[in-house]
């Protein structure tokens, strides 16, 4: 990847300073089943990538929120010393490894593994962020940046457009029969 102007690769904290939340947390290995720190880049309503660091050009790896990838995003628990750990489920055919858009090289390159797997059912990927305040933070971008989180937020705000604007239409509709209230007393008089 190319940055605009300077030329040079972009390195994840170039990618990081559009995003909407971008920082370290730790994530569960599968083979080896300990926390590695990795730097989070989560992009509006596509991918949340993760790096070794944020001088890195190509990501370690890549979790999709769109297209059936996420089915969930959840608390786990706060650990005694703070550390706060949640997981993202994942379900359908979407979900872990695929860069979306990015060089091929990307989407094969996944040091940690995609998460567990309890009893055959969704893939897991747990995360642990350093605070129960940082990581519920994490939990509401992945959320809200999800594209079907936007397509309903997009809905809602569409129905109370259409609400404000019927009831715009009775208030000037009223204000009218009162303006003509008033003419016919102004002609009585």
């Amino acid at each position: 990847r190319r940055r605009g102007g300077g030329g040079g690769v972009e390195t994840a904290a170039d990618f990081a300073r559009t995003a909407p939340r971008a920082g370290y947390l730790h994530k569960l290995g599968t083979n080896v089943r300990q926390y590695k720190r990795r730097f989070f880049v989560l992009r509006p309503s596509t991918h949340l990538y993760y790096f070794l660091g944020p001088n890195d050009a190509e990501p370690r790896g890549c979790i999709e929120l769109d297209g059936g990838g996420v089915s969930a995003v959840r608390e786990l628990e706060t650990m005694p010393d703070g550390r706060f750990r949640f997981e993202i489920s994942l379900g359908g055919d979407g979900g872990e490894g695929d860069a979306g858009g990015m060089d091929a090289s990307f989407a094969s390159a996944n040091d940690d593994g995609g998460g567990g797997r309890d009893g055959g059912g969704p893939r897991r990927i747990v995360l642990e962020a350093r605070s129960a305040e940082c990581g519920r933070e994490w939990i509401d971008s992945l959320r809200s940046e999800s594209l079907p989180y936007v397509r309903a937020e997009l809905e809602s705000s569409r129905s109370e457009a259409d609400e404000l604007r019927a009831r715009c239409a009775a208030l000037e509709a009223r204000v009218e029969e009162m303006r003509l209230v008033e003419r016919d007393r102004d002609g009585a008089v």
